[in-house]
């Protein structure tokens, strides 16, 4: 017996059958929360996962140009645009686990309320603010 889901709200609940808990409501929950993300909450994912490349394989002289240094945000450096884009790299896998769903559920829930710009408006001073 297989677990059945009621994907209808933002959170799929888990349907106990037989007893056991099956894994097909993740799989159920997975594959809808990624056909109806929007291009905003993907641009989002995909900068973060190739942020977290980035810094993986180009190391430090990479990792220098995306992460917040407030010696490079000075002269004679200019590095400004990493108010921006340090919120959104990660050093660590399991942050990157972490962030995708909470980009994916979070992002969709306030682009809906919100609006696209108002989101990103949100997530620019939350960013700026944060480092």
């Amino acid at each position: 017996m297989y677990a059945k889901t009621d994907c209808s709200t933002n959170l799929c609940v888990l349907a106990w059958v037989g007893g056991k808990r099956r894994g097909a409501w993740l799989v159920a929950a997975l594959r809808e929360g990624t056909t109806r993300m929007s291009t905003t909450n993907r641009a989002l994912c995909a900068l973060v996962v190739a942020f977290y490349l980035l810094t993986k394989l180009g190391g430090d002289r990479v990792g220098g140009l995306v992460k917040f240094i407030p010696a490079h945000v000075a002269p004679p450096h200019f590095h400004i645009w990493t108010l921006v884009t340090a919120g959104l790299v990660e050093t660590r896998l399991i942050n990157v686990l972490i962030d995708l769903p909470v980009i994916v559920s979070a992002g969709h829930i306030l682009e809906q309320l919100w609006g696209r710009d108002e989101y990103l408006t949100f997530l620019l001073v939350v960013d700026i603010s944060v480092v």
